[in-house]
């Protein structure tokens, strides 16, 4: 019913959660073509950066309801600018280093934050490793570097 009157933009919130990768895959390709044919863009969200890859042309990354870092796709994911994004991206597995055995996943360190409590500043402060001082106490300001746009100390962030 929400395709009827062929919708712009067609929000779609974890819709692959608890699929297996067969079913998730036809819903991609279902995705794609539904994109294609009615000329409209999707906002895919997402906890799965592998599956947002597959399927974006940009990723906007989110942490705590604020923007991490918004760029091209492959940017975002080939060279990861926010310590949140970096994260992410290390915590995919590599499928080449189960035929070795030598598989370690990584995982951010912490929990995320309760909304009834975030921390002052940067809400990655508490989980990030290259916090700062200024990081803990004033929360940066999106940032633009060349075609991206990162909301970090490291990069400026007022």
């Amino acid at each position: 019913m929400s395709l009827i009157l062929r919708p712009k933009i067609l929000i779609a919130d974890e819709p692959t959660s608890a699929l297996d990768v067969t079913i998730q895959a036809q819903v991609i390709n279902l995705f794609k073509d539904l994109s294609k044919e009615m000329e409209s863009a999707i906002i895919f969200i997402t906890h799965d950066i592998s599956l947002a890859y597959v399927i974006s042309t940009r990723l906007v990354v989110l942490y705590a309801g604020r923007i991490m870092e918004d760029g091209d796709v492959e940017s975002v994911v080939r060279e990861p600018m926010h310590p949140y994004t970096q994260g992410l991206i290390a915590g995919v597995p590599d499928l080449s280093k189960f035929v070795s055995g030598r598989v370690k996943l990584q995982s951010i360190p912490g929990n995320p934050p309760s909304f009834l409590d975030l921390p002052s500043g940067c809400k990655f402060n508490p989980r990030c490793p290259y916090v700062k001082d200024i990081c803990k106490v004033q929360e940066p300001k999106l940032t633009k570097v060349d075609n991206r746009i990162v909301r970090c100390w490291l990069y400026g962030g007022g």
